[in-house]
């Protein structure tokens, strides 16, 4: 999932319709297990610092975070924590 979102993240042409993709791997992955949390992060940031610096529109981030933080509260969930746990044991 982090090699899908670090090329989506280095896309030059659909920036926004890449960024989309970035997001749900990066969604996916944080699902699966926080091992690659700071490959994510970097990813993340990446995308930050193109929108402050005004290498690209605030849309393109703004659609690079609507998956990771919708699957954050869906991890999160009390009914989940079962499947986080079968994570943590393997």
């Amino acid at each position: 999932m982090t090699l899908i979102a670090a090329a989506c993240a280095t896309a030059k042409e659909h920036r926004q319709r890449w960024a989309l993709l970035s997001g749900a791997a990066t969604g996916l992955g944080l699902a699966i297990g926080i091992e690659a949390l700071p490959f994510h992060l970097l990813i993340g940031v990446s995308y930050a610092l193109q929108a402050i610096t005004g290498g690209e529109e605030r849309d393109t981030t703004r659609s690079y975070a609507l998956f990771p933080f919708g699957s954050i509260p869906a991890v999160l969930l009390p009914a989940n924590a079962a499947l986080a746990m079968v994570d943590v044991v393997l």
